[in-house]
């Protein structure tokens, strides 16, 4: 493996899959991406697996990608996702997740593609330190201003192109005459807040979550998804994995995953559903 590297301890890292449904047909919803960090006596260099599954009953496995323990967490989702829906021919309804992927490109992304993006949202800027919160704030968007708990104006003031966020200000002079200050800000210059360049969709994920469908997907992870990827470390050498060079570990990764998909696909022929053949 090339590139840069970074340390890690004995704990096994994991992220919470994904799950969706097909707009079409009976075949059941796509799931995405888990992680596992590799595990060793000593600290050892990450390697890290995603996994796409499909959410149905059998929970089979349908892509797997390992990448360097520096890519975050965030970046292969949509990759995988597309691939999976190119390579098995799937139009996902919706795709769950936990917060980690809940970036704004990602659920830019997911939401355009006419899919529902079930991941719980980073409540980025909702406590700053006993003062008032982002959401305490209202935001105008006819205007494109905010207005504090005590009515006044916060303007854009700067555009800040590296976190994708504009940053809304108050007038200082203002800030420093209202009697409710202290609970606001200690800042002489002014309260100021930040809105991401995606927030539209923050919102629009935002209100998901108050949904009975997204509460049934989030427990259905639970339940269906989360054991398969235990399994795999405790039973099949996913906790740490035993080739090196990166293309190599892939390699290992999809022979574990068709393990698993192999033992799901032989206990259904066991129970009379179907033949091995078909």
């Amino acid at each position: 493996m090339t590139g840069p590297r970074r340390k890690v301890d004995n704990s096994v890292r994991s992220v919470a899959p994904m799950s969706g449904r097909q707009i079409f047909g009976s075949a059941p919803p796509i799931l995405m991406p888990h992680r596992c960090a590799s595990r060793a006596e000593e600290p050892i260099w990450a390697i890290i697996p995603d996994s796409v599954v499909d959410g149905g009953k059998r929970r089979i496995i349908l892509a797997v990608l390992v990448t360097p323990g520096e890519v975050m967490d965030n970046h292969p989702m949509l990759d995988l996702l597309w691939h999976t829906c190119f390579r098995w021919r799937l139009r996902p309804k919706q795709v769950t997740a936990d917060s980690l992927y809940g970036t704004g490109e990602n659920l830019q992304a997911i939401e355009e593609a006419h899919i529902r993006a079930y991941i719980p949202v980073a409540e980025r800027g909702q406590s700053n330190m006993g003062y008032y919160g982002l959401a305490q704030f209202t935001y105008d968007a006819s205007q494109d201003q905010y207005r504090c708990p005590q009515g006044h104006v916060l303007r854009p003031a700067f555009r800040l192109e590296r976190v994708q966020e504009v940053q809304y200000r108050a007038d200082a002079a203002v800030c420093n005459a209202c009697p409710v200050k202290a609970q606001c800000t200690e800042s002489p210059r002014g309260r100021h807040v930040h809105r991401s360049f995606f927030a539209d969709y923050v919102e629009r994920v935002k209100g998901y979550q108050q949904t009975l469908a997204y509460q049934k997907t989030m427990n259905k992870r639970k339940v269906w998804v989360e054991p398969l990827f235990a399994e795999g470390k405790q039973w099949h050498g996913m906790a740490r994995f035993r080739l090196r060079r990166l293309w190599r570990v892939n390699c290992e990764a999809l022979v574990i995953a068709t393990g698993q998909n192999l033992k799901r696909r032989l206990a259904k022929a066991r129970m009379g559903s179907t033949s091995i053949s078909q």
